[in-house]
């Protein structure tokens, strides 16, 4: 029996599809009560259909479809099937408010829904009572909830009633009829972003590294694709992918957008610190240089992209050499004195060098004389040069190989003293050992004349007289 009200069924099914017109068939409410399926007869004319307004959602999204009925007659009872789009579920089925203002105070209808064979099926009756669903024009009757699974492609569903059946309440065996099937449109969109999020809401990146940040758009299910915006590129930068890279110093905000057309945003503070100091060497940590000399000394600050590579120059004694802003020492006087490069990006990196100011030797001595014949008592000025000019002690001291012959003074003045010969050497006093000589002759004194103690004289023979000279 079963099977042969199945087959029947199935036939009227089709005859439906193809003609669209209604069948009948008859059944108590007992049964329906018992079974949930209809007895059918013998067709007649139907002008009763359901209908529902199309359909737009997002993957993950639930939207509420309302059912609406066109009838000519009144009824007790009808049962509806959906085909949903594949993926899709449905549930939560519910009377509209306004087909509750309808049927009033009636407590006798029930709603009932589920999931069998596949398809949705909702059942509307009031089988305590004879009260009916009155004919209706495009009245909504009831409501479910209609979800599209997150991974649910973007394009055209169908959905679409099967088996729409309904018992009029003309008598209370009531006529069984199946309804005109109908369909709607179900539109997937892509699914919208409703809030993005940033891995990070503040980062401090010193001046030259990276940093990727991660936009997070929820739904997870929504488009992920996010453009990214620096507020100053002088200070940072964003790359398509996140990665922020600190530029200069200061402070940006990086701001990720959706780009599906919420335009939602997330930002993050990004400050760029400098890159400081950690070392300074120079070209030289010690050097020996002469006055007047100068020496250029260079700082190399590490690492090699620190931010603020400038170094102030400061001497310890000005007095023996002294530095400009550039590194170039000047020697000034004979001494030491240390040189130090200081970094200025606070980092108090230091270096130095100490600076040995030596005297400029003298490279030779002359004199103005190599020879010189004097008589005893005699003198002879005797000087000294002393190359180069710039020597800084040209100081010489003066010596005579032999005092008993001639005598040398301080300041070079040579005296003959008794015949003879010497050497009267010059020797520079600033340590270089460098001399110059002069020979020294003492001649001895000629006479120039003789007188006599009488210039005349009478004498007897036998006489004498004295004559000196």
């Amino acid at each position: 029996m079963v099977k042969k009200r199945f087959l029947l069924m199935m036939l009227l099914a089709v005859l439906c599809a193809v003609s669209g017109t209604a069948q009948k068939f008859r059944i108590n409410r007992q049964q329906l009560r018992l079974e949930g399926n209809f007895v059918l007869k013998a067709p007649i004319s139907n002008q009763t259909s359901m209908y529902m307004d199309d359909i737009t959602i997002a993957p993950g999204e639930t939207k509420t479809v309302t059912v609406y009925l066109r009838s000519v007659a009144p009824m007790w009872m009808l049962q509806c099937y959906f085909v949903l789009p594949d993926g899709m579920t449905a549930n939560g089925a519910a009377l509209t408010s306004s087909f509750q203002s309808l049927i009033g105070n009636d407590s006798g209808f029930s709603l009932s829904d589920g999931t069998y064979g596949g398809k949705y099926r909702v059942i509307l009756a009031n089988m305590a009572k004879d009260t009916s669903i009155p004919a209706v024009d495009g009245q909504s009757v009831f409501t479910f909830k209609l979800t599209a699974p997150s991974t649910m492609s973007p394009g055209e569903y169908v959905l679409s009633t099967s088996d729409f059946k309904f018992v009029s309440a003309t008598s209370d065996e009531g006529e069984g009829y199946i309804g005109a099937n109908t369909s709607c449109k179900v539109t997937v969109n892509e699914p919208l972003a409703t809030s993005i999020a940033l891995n990070q809401q503040t980062i401090t990146l010193v001046q030259g590294a990276s940093q990727t940040l991660t936009a997070t758009v929820t739904p997870s299910y929504a488009s992920q694709n996010v453009s990214w915006q620096s507020s100053n590129t002088g200070v940072a930068t964003v790359s398509a992918s996140g990665q922020v890279t600190a530029v200069g110093v200061g402070n940006c905000v990086v701001t990720a957008t959706t780009t599906d057309g919420t335009q939602l945003s997330a930002s993050c503070q990004v400050n760029v610190t400098p890159v400081m100091v950690t070392g300074i060497t120079l070209n030289s940590t010690s050097a020996t240089i002469y006055p007047g000399d100068e020496l250029q000394l260079t700082a190399t600050v590490s690492p090699s992209n620190a931010t603020n590579k400038a170094v102030t120059w400061q001497s310890s004694n000005t007095s023996v050499a002294t530095v400009d802003a550039t590194g170039r020492v000047t020697a000034v006087a004979v001494g030491s004195a240390t040189i130090t490069a200081t970094a200025t990006d606070g980092s108090g990196k230091s270096a130095s060098c100490t600076v040995i100011v030596a005297p400029i030797l003298a490279t030779s001595v002359t004199l103005n004389r190599t020879s010189a014949s004097i008589n005893p008592g005699e003198t002879v000025q005797l000087t000294a040069t002393v190359l180069p000019e710039n020597t800084y002690n040209k100081a010489v001291t003066w010596k005579s190989s032999n005092t008993t012959v001639a005598t040398v003074t301080n300041d070079g003045k040579v005296t003959g003293k008794t015949t003879g010969s010497c050497i009267i050497t010059c020797t520079t006093a600033d340590g270089s050992n460098k001399s110059a000589t002069c020979a020294i002759t003492v001649n001895p004194i000629l006479a120039t004349s003789v007188t006599l103690n009488q210039t005349s004289a009478t004498l007897y023979p036998g006489e004498t007289v004295q004559l000196t000279g």
